[in-house]
């Protein structure tokens, strides 16, 4: 009976046992064991953290083992104290593995966890050292970049500055010299200017010797190719005067106007010539002779246009002669005109030989108002179309202000010239001339 309840006791036992391991191994199929075989998954995929610990686990398991087959075979022998004794030694050793299992498991966990952190945290901080050293790499790259630019372009800036500074030296001396010439030849055109007035008839001498007179006088450069000239003949009591247009302006044409003044001079006053037609005729050969030789290597087409006047002061008869130039008649609105020859004095591009020049003669009567004038103001360019002011618009101007004062004429032609021209350059020089009787 005792054998009985001993035996019977020891199934309970088992079967407790057993019941109680079923319900282990269903939970740690369910949580435990999945649990553990995660970890035991990750602590063998962590590279075999801690190698002596899984040898043990292996020999505690084979020993667990023979602990539930001494049991077995024990029970099996009817000899229950020792089977219930290998029994709970097989609980015991069980539950300290399970136990230490867990704690070296999850202490291998959290190293492992610790391991990762520290890897990450040291990849993360050499991350940073690297993408900090590519940013100092990038700043130095782009600083010695920048740096290379900068003095590349300073150099280059260096080199036009020099080649600049030499040019403007250069140009700086060139002007000097230009601006040395050009105040040289000013001195010499205004000195030049000086024999050319001294050359001509004096104002003052014109004053004396006309009742009333104008002349509009504006040479296109500081000297003159167009002058003027007046003899009083006190003796006969006859007047001389001429405006004459000579070939260009400026210095070429102030030195043929001193040759016309010095060849009128030479004329009337040396020779006494008296014959309108006989003091052109002498001008004429002269310049053919001495300025257009036709043996010169040099061969030139210089010459002069003359509206030539001679007025005797007792009877008022006027004779005039003209080359390429007209004398115009004011006798209150009604203008007379006494042509000149179609001919320049010193050259004839057809090649004629004029013996003589035409002659007209014409009774004055008081007041009358004798004109002569060059081209100069008839071809300037301006007014709204931009065209030539021409003879015809000067002859109806003059009809305009023959009933004003001989000063006020000169004023209005002044101021008409001035606005026609506007902003547009003096093309030639401009020689208007008026007595009145």
């Amino acid at each position: 009976m005792k054998k009985l309840v001993y035996k019977t006791l020891i199934l309970l036992i088992l079967l407790a046992s057993l019941k109680s391991q079923c319900k282990k191994v269903t939970t740690v199929n369910n949580t435990t064991q999945l649990e553990f075989l995660k970890k035991d998954s990750i602590l063998k995929e962590s590279h075999a953290l801690d190698s002596s610990y899984f040898l043990a686990k292996s020999e505690l398991i084979k020993r667990i083992e023979n602990l539930k087959t001494f049991s077995e075979l024990y029970a099996q022998k009817g000899a229950y104290d020792s089977a219930f004794h290998y029994l709970l030694e097989h609980e015991k050793l069980k539950n300290a593995l399970l136990t230490t299992g867990d704690v070296r498991l999850f202490s291998a966990i959290k190293k492992k966890e610790h391991s990762d952190a520290k890897a990450a945290k040291l990849k993360e901080i050499k991350l940073k050292k690297e993408e900090k050293a590519n940013d100092v790499l990038t700043f130095i790259l782009y600083l010695v970049l920048g740096t290379s630019v900068f003095v590349i372009i300073l150099l280059v800036l260096k080199k036009r500055n020099k080649a600049s500074r030499e040019i403007n030296e250069h140009l700086e001396r060139k002007n000097r010299l230009i601006e040395k010439k050009n105040n040289e030849i000013l001195d010499s055109i205004l000195y030049a200017k000086k024999i050319q007035d001294a050359i001509l008839t004096s104002r003052t001498y014109i004053e004396n010797i006309f009742k009333e007179h104008l002349i509009l006088y504006n040479p296109k450069d500081i000297i003159s190719g167009d002058f003027y000239w007046a003899y009083n003949n006190e003796r006969s009591r006859t007047l001389y005067w001429a405006t004459v247009d000579c070939t260009g302006h400026g210095v070429p044409g102030a030195l043929m106007s001193m040759i016309g003044t010095v060849l009128l001079n030479e004329s009337v006053i040396i020779k006494k010539e008296t014959n309108p037609d006989k003091i052109l005729t002498q001008m004429n050969k002269y310049l053919k002779r001495y300025i257009n030789k036709t043996d010169s290597l040099y061969q030139t087409q210089d010459g002069m246009d003359i509206s030539f006047c001679k007025l005797n002061s007792d009877n008022l008869t006027l004779e005039t002669a003209g080359a390429s130039q007209s004398i115009y008649i004011l006798r209150g609105r009604e203008l007379k005109e006494l042509k000149g020859d179609k001919i320049t004095l010193g050259q004839d591009p057809l090649g004629r030989e004029i013996k003589e020049f035409s002659v007209h003669t014409y009774h004055l009567k008081q007041n009358d108002l004798i004109y002569t004038f060059t081209d100069g103001f008839t071809d300037q360019i301006g007014g709204p179309q931009n065209k030539k002011f021409k003879i015809g618009t000067l002859k109806s101007l003059l009809i305009e202000i023959s009933h004003l004062p001989i000063v006020e004429q000169k004023e209005h032609l002044q101021n008409t010239f001035r606005k026609w021209k506007g902003s547009t350059p003096q093309i030639d020089d401009i020689l208007i001339m008026g007595v009145r009787v």
